[in-house]
């Protein structure tokens, strides 16, 4: 009788050992970056809420103050010390009989308040931004040339606004300015 040999053969110790731990590796690289992609994916969530909540801001003050008329930065007394020209508040008279308005910025948030509005327009004061998207830090307005109608200069008021804000998540964000330049579309009357 011949006898049959079998070279069955299985994997040793030492190869386990060296799959397990080549498999262990790669599996920490990959959820690192797995982990990576998530928090940047959620910082961009994030800066991109904060943009869509200043682009309306923005849009929705530069619309008004191009058709506005009698600018005055720092309106009602409150805003930076006198005579750096640059301050947290602007009012101004709306055009169509829609009142006066003020922009100003009151602890993270950005409002608008319209008085004596009489073209269907409602009365009082209305947030801009959303204070759980969106947390203003810094607003200055600067006001040049609304003088320029009575000297007999023909250029017209320009508003330079600038808007510095950051997420409202609280995580680790990175700030955002915004600046924009509107002038008005007719002069000073």
């Amino acid at each position: 009788m011949k006898s049959i040999k079998h070279n069955a053969r299985g994997f040793t110790l030492v190869e386990i050992m060296v799959s397990v731990a080549i498999f262990t590796i790669i599996i920490t690289v990959g959820m690192g970056a797995l982990v990576t992609i998530t928090r940047s994916y959620q910082v961009t969530q994030n800066e991109k809420l904060v943009h869509d909540g200043l682009n309306y801001a923005l849009e929705s003050m530069t619309r008004e103050l191009r058709l506005g008329e009698s600018y005055l930065a720092g309106a009602s007394g409150v805003g930076a010390p006198a005579g750096d020209g640059v301050e947290d508040t602007i009012g101004f008279i709306s055009a169509d009989n829609r009142g006066y308005v003020r922009y100003y910025l009151s602890s993270g948030v950005l409002y608008i308040e319209r008085t004596g509005g009489t073209n269907n327009v409602p009365n009082g004061t209305q947030p801009l931004t959303d204070e759980t998207q969106v947390v203003v830090d810094d607003l200055r307005f600067t006001v040049l040339g609304t003088d320029s109608v009575a000297s007999g200069d023909r250029n017209q008021p320009l508003v330079w606004i600038q808007v510095k804000a950051h997420a409202a998540d609280g995580g680790d964000n990175r700030t955002t300015t915004v600046q924009t330049l509107v002038s008005q579309r007719e002069l000073d009357a």
